[in-house]
């Protein structure tokens, strides 16, 4: 059903949930707290526990909330609506204001621009910073007029206008003095609070743990003790992890599942994991996630994955270059073609600055720290654009339950306390994470390169039917409404003769347009 709201409705009932979507983590204790019993089923406790706290703490219930949520509620009392979306964007929250007055909001985009009367249009700012980042980077959405909910935020509507309020941002305190020991320890608790909650509310003998070679998924499957793992792998041996998990599975003494993605299942995928994060999206890594969730959805309902360790404790690699890059304004540790390369392949007129991206950032918000500013812009951008939307729309898709223990705010406030140098060690990040986790896996684990998901694509494409079919999306009759054609014809030559560090830069023109050729 349309999650809609007209601003001349008149609603009998005082208090009215219009939408909600997610997983309130620490709904038992409030359930305690508000003096609540439980319902039938979790999703009609924690709408019971929404209208509940929304009636003792007003809009400052969001500070009360762990998990992952988006919702709207309807005030008679006060003719308002009030909306939320949790601290890191987990689960997605779109908005149209009409022309009329009236507020459209929705998990999901398609329910907006599918409303009689939406008049869908591409937005340039959007399109523009799609190409340069490959994900839906900041508040625009692709689709001109439709903005997203940014992380952290409530929005109040009344009388025809949205007043948007920050509730949560990313602040690093380090705390100096601490020592490692008790800093493992900390860990090692915060992560146990979190997960306990989740036992509370999910069973985890059914649930699954998506695990890679990294020690975010071994830690995480470690410390669940959840017995049945999931590989996505493919047949490219250089390309899979499978051996590291089958070492770590044996290790923990759990049972690994190898899901192997085909260059005929990976390309196959596309059209549903389009439908599913409903934008356009070419990380090439989301894609394969997407064709391992089908494949794994049918014994899972539940499952856990690693998300937000690498963004809170310093995990990737470009973060060893936190002192070289102090002088300039970090965009993000994933980028596609730079601003004037953007504006020779694209047609639009205007062109924007995406260092406006992080301009609170940078401006207002001051942090010191080169390295923590760093990790501040992948949580505003990154993790909210790219890696949240894609597990979180295509485990829903594929009916099952998400579970992101490290994305937990608790587990956010713990790694802004650790000083930098204990988060980047002697070029080791994830330093003090890793020490912890090797408590409870091999120091080889704990330790090991980070991989970062890497798919064949880069071979695949350049393969039979593959590359004919998306040498005819490339050059189809969409692609010169948006393209300089001639540049990309030479783009596309360049890398079909061996410019590989071309890929990403086809790969998200093909997306774009197979996603413009599925919704326009």
């Amino acid at each position: 059903m349309r999650k809609t709201f007209a601003n001349s409705e008149r609603k009998a009932t005082a208090l009215k949930i219009c939408f909600y979507e997610g997983y309130i983590r620490n709904q038992k204790s409030l359930c305690e707290q508000l003096r609540l019993c439980a319902e039938s089923s979790r999703k009609k406790t924690e709408q019971k526990l929404l209208l509940a706290a929304f009636k003792y703490w007003g809009y400052d219930m969001v500070h009360h909330l762990s998990g992952a949520f988006a919702f709207a509620l309807w005030d008679e009392e006060k003719r308002e609506m009030f909306c939320a979306r949790d601290p890191f964007g987990i689960q997605t929250f779109y908005y149209h204001v009409t022309s009329g007055g009236d507020l459209l909001c929705s998990c999901h985009i398609r329910e907006i621009v599918e409303t009689k009367g939406f008049q869908k249009e591409i937005d340039p700012q959007a399109l523009q910073y799609y190409f340069m980042f490959g994900y839906p980077v900041g508040e625009k959405t692709i689709y001109k007029g439709v903005l997203k909910l940014l992380p952290g935020r409530t929005l109040i509507f009344r009388e025809g206008q949205c007043k948007i309020n920050r509730y949560f941002k990313p602040e690093f305190q380090p705390e100096i003095g601490v020592s490692e020991i008790e800093w493992e320890e900390r860990i090692r608790q915060t992560l146990k609070t979190v997960l306990d909650e989740d036992r509370e509310n999910f069973d985890f003998s059914r649930a699954q743990c998506f695990l890679s070679g990294g020690v975010d998924s071994s830690f995480l499957l470690a410390a669940s003790g959840v017995k049945n793992a999931g590989n996505i792998g493919f047949d490219d041996k250089e390309m899979s992890e499978y051996a590291f998990a089958q070492e770590t599975a044996a290790f923990l003494g759990a049972d690994l599942h190898p899901i192997t993605i085909t260059a005929e299942e990976y390309f196959g995928a596309i059209p549903s994991f389009l439908k599913n994060v409903e934008l356009p999206l070419s990380d090439p890594s989301a894609v394969a996630f997407a064709a391992g969730c089908k494949k794994a959805a049918q014994p899972v309902t539940c499952c856990l994955s690693g998300e937000g360790a690498d963004e809170f404790f310093a995990g990737y690699h470009i973060y060893r270059k936190a002192e070289e890059l102090a002088s300039v304004r970090y965009c993000g540790c994933f980028g596609v073609i730079e601003e004037e390369k953007a504006r020779r392949l694209l047609r639009i007129d205007k062109f924007f600055p995406a260092d406006m991206l992080v301009k609170d950032i940078y401006e207002k918000e001051k942090i010191p720290n080169s390295l923590n500013r760093m990790l501040a812009v992948d949580i505003a951008l990154w993790l909210e654009g790219d890696i949240l939307l894609n597990v979180s729309r295509n485990t829903r898709a594929n009916g099952m339950d998400l579970l992101l223990p490290f994305a937990d705010r608790r587990m956010f406030e713990l790694s802004a306390k650790i000083p930098p140098t204990l988060k980047l060690k002697d070029g080791c990040g994830k330093y003090i994470f890793r020490k912890c986790a090797s408590e409870v896996l091999p120091e080889e684990t704990a330790f090991r390169t980070k991989a970062g998901f890497p798919v064949p694509i880069k071979k695949w494409i350049l393969l039979e039917p593959h590359k004919s079919e998306v040498e005819k999306t490339l050059f189809g009759e969409n692609a010169g409404t948006f393209l300089n054609m001639d540049l990309l014809h030479r783009l596309w030559n360049a890398f079909c003769t061996g410019s590989t560090e071309l890929f990403q830069v086809i790969f998200t023109t093909y997306i774009f347009l197979k996603w413009y050729e599925q919704n326009f």
